[in-house]
């Protein structure tokens, strides 16, 4: 049985707060929980408002990947096993006991010198991850990030929220630079779409990237197409049903948009650096 007891109201943007996790699987935590339930996208968009838990899910793990550090996060599958432990005046602020997927991420309270070069530093060179991950600008928000000093200093996301769709008062949009990539002003597949797809899959052919894991013998070397490839056999930690594979829960035309999402802004991130001329050669290689 997994019991999730609410201990505040409504937090940040969208519904969801602080609670109590008491898990048989997982022990028990303080953590933040949060779900969305409505839609600003057009119709003909595959994505899913109940699903912006399971999307934030994939973008968490595909940082984790590229060595960029976040709290340990979880989707909660509801069902019977699951109850909520909430007051009347609580679930009138839009707590729902109802929806299919909630993400749950510990909370993590950290002191950081938010002026420390070595910090301003790290978030500099992660910079280039996160772009990869159309991460939104994180950098202005000290609530969102920190900094671990032990065993060794590096940032940790508190909240690097999810690439492929936005989610504000419990609505899930996408912003403009990441809509263009994929659809017209309509919200309508984009003309040519196959094509830019099939070119921009043809350049990553030869380019694999090296994470950004801050001790050495961790990092390692991801082909792009490989990267690519996984999304679709990707395992989802969950809760209280082990880890699902993501085709259980998102339809094929949902994981196709985050595959294609990735493959075209892949292709535009690193174009973009080299255009700058920012030196690649330790964060990609040609193969």
């Amino acid at each position: 049985m997994t019991n999730i007891k609410i201990n505040s109201e409504r937090k940040g943007s969208n519904p969801g707060g602080y609670c109590l996790v008491e898990s048989s699987p997982k022990g028990h935590f303080d953590a933040y929980l949060k779900f969305c339930s409505q839609s600003r996208l057009s119709p003909s968009h595959p994505f899913k408002p109940i699903h912006q838990p399971v999307y934030e899910a994939v973008a968490l793990s595909l940082a984790e990947r590229f060595g960029l550090h976040v709290p340990r996060f979880f989707v909660l599958v509801n069902g019977e096993d699951v109850s909520f432990d909430q007051t009347e005046i609580q679930r009138s602020k839009q707590m729902s006991e109802r929806m299919p997927f909630y993400l749950v991420s510990k909370v993590v309270k950290l002191k950081t010198d938010y002026e420390s070069p070595l910090l301003k530093d790290m978030m500099v060179n992660d910079k280039f991850y996160r772009d990869l991950l159309m991460v939104g600008d994180v950098s202005g928000r000290r609530q969102n990030f920190g900094m671990v000093e032990f065993p060794h200093p590096h940032v940790l996301y508190i909240d690097l929220g999810c690439s492929f769709v936005d989610a504000h008062e419990n609505f899930i949009s996408q912003r403009k630079d990441v809509s263009k990539l994929t659809r017209d002003k309509k919200g309508l597949e984009k003309r040519g779409l196959r094509k830019s797809i099939k070119n921009a899959a043809r350049y990553l052919n030869t380019r694999a990237l090296i994470t950004a894991h801050d001790v050495p013998y961790q990092k390692d070397i991801l082909e792009f197409p490989e990267i690519l490839a996984s999304i679709r056999s990707m395992n989802i930690p969950t809760l209280n049903a082990g880890k699902i594979p993501l085709d259980s829960i998102l339809c094929n035309s949902e994981i196709t948009e985050i595959e294609n999402l990735l493959t075209l802004n892949f292709q535009r991130t690193i174009r973009a650096y080299k255009r700058k001329g920012t030196d690649l050669e330790k964060k990609v290689l040609k193969v």
